[in-house]
């Protein structure tokens, strides 16, 4: 069997790195499984970009600044920039030699200028199943890759809070029109990583009568894995003694990942704890991140700093008492995949499908979304629990990803959904 998965680069980024992940886990179970790119950062035998020099990088960012240069005049605020994408610009792919011969079309996330709506239609049209892997809610909304609150998409968009002058026939109303009419025909399938999207997929005007299956990513859990917590802590120079309890922060500007959140329910758990208390707790945070961005806070905090290097990652993981995740939406986070099979602990909000993957009071603990004050209060719980009953939930989180995202597991479900795709084909 040969799945090809197309993704706009092999490892930047969550969506990215969850569709290597998927190729590495098909691979493993035996599949001929090659990703497909429109840049790829470590080429091989089955990563490949679609093309290569410098006229080829240029062209690529002209699609995707071609595109994005159209919706920021639109963009209601600044940070809205990448969360908004029209769609309509692209390559065209369907004579390449790993689209011909494939058995199996596994698009992932495919922005930034990389496949447009009309050729994801041509693709679902050369006679082979095409099952189309959704990362965030981008496929069946207008534009917006999630929606909060609102629910345009399930009708017909429009009056779109992303857009600087929202309307019946803003923007948002037109893209979801051309994706009714592109894919109206386009006999594909879609399947989601987390339960939430799927019901979400399925609530949508676009995708209500077409069969979206849930089929999860997976985590490598023979490289995630618990470590020895004071050797990981002095790699990274954090304290040897009391709780660490790691953020990670990629983007504390965008309001999906809550960071006012995080700093508010930070504010409340300082006023629960003593000051001794407090000085046994110690902040770490992970990812591109100004120290003038972190409000001051009455606990100790060290800036881990941007890492790439896998090591690094680990330790921060197997150093951490605790992983917090304050986003108001998320898919099926690699986070929090990463933090529960190295043994540590989750506290997040109740959005999304993080709740699938937490089982609270047993590997961590869930939040009404956006409620900082519930935040603080799991915090201060998980804080005053007996050191065996977090270790205890500890080990119960790498024993639940052992059992349902590790490759094994989620490639087994992908592969017996491709086999059925393919008798059904035939």
């Amino acid at each position: 069997m040969k799945v090809t998965v197309l993704s706009t680069f092999d490892r930047q980024g969550g969506a990215a790195e969850a569709a290597f992940r998927h190729v590495e886990a098909l691979r493993r179970a035996g599949v001929n499984a090659r990703m497909l790119v429109r840049s790829a950062r470590n080429p091989s035998a089955w990563i490949q970009a679609v093309g290569s020099g410098f006229a080829y990088r240029k062209w690529v960012q002209l699609l995707e600044w071609s595109e994005r240069f159209r919706y920021i005049p639109r963009a209601a605020r600044r940070q809205d920039w990448f969360s908004f994408s029209i769609g309509d610009l692209g390559q065209k792919l369907t004579d390449h030699p790993w689209i011909q011969d494939a058995d199996i079309l596994n698009p992932h996330w495919v922005q930034k200028g990389f496949l447009s709506v009309a050729e994801l239609a041509r693709l679902s049209q050369l006679g082979k199943p095409m099952i189309w892997h959704l990362q965030d809610m981008w496929a069946f909304t207008g534009g917006c890759h999630y929606s909060g609150s609102c629910t345009g998409f399930t009708r017909s968009c429009g009056h779109c809070s992303y857009l600087r002058a929202p309307g019946d026939h803003d923007l948002s109303a037109k893209i979801l029109r051309d994706k009714h009419r592109l894919f109206k025909d386009s006999p594909f399938q879609i399947s989601t990583s987390s339960q939430w999207l799927q019901i979400e997929a399925q609530r949508s005007s676009l995708f209500h009568d077409r069969e979206v299956v849930h089929l999860p990513m997976g985590v490598d859990t023979d490289k995630y894995m618990p470590g020895d917590k004071a050797s990981a802590r002095a790699a990274l120079g954090l304290p040897e003694n009391g709780l660490v309890i790691l953020f990670v922060a990629m983007n504390v500007q965008d309001e999906r990942k809550g960071f006012r959140h995080l700093i508010a329910a930070f504010d409340q758990l300082s006023r629960t704890l003593t000051s001794e208390q407090q000085q046994e707790v110690t902040l770490a945070v992970l990812g591109k991140f100004q120290q003038n961005e972190l409000p001051a806070i009455p606990f100790r905090f060290q800036m881990l700093g941007y890492r790439n290097e896998l090591t690094d990652i680990l330790h921060s993981y197997q150093s951490a008492d605790l992983f917090i995740l304050p986003s108001l939406e998320d898919n099926l986070p690699n986070t929090v995949l990463e933090a529960m099979s190295c043994g540590t602990p989750v506290i997040g909000f109740r959005s999304g499908g993080v709740p699938e993957m937490i089982d609270d009071g047993q590997t961590g603990l869930l939040v009404p979304s956006g409620d900082a004050e519930k935040l603080g209060e799991a915090l201060q719980r998980f804080i005053l629990l007996p050191d065996d009953q977090r270790q205890t939930w500890g080990v119960q989180a790498r024993q639940a990803m052992l059992a349902k995202y590790s490759y094994p597991v989620v490639a087994k479900k992908h592969l017996d959904h491709y086999t059925r795709l393919l008798g059904s084909s035939s």
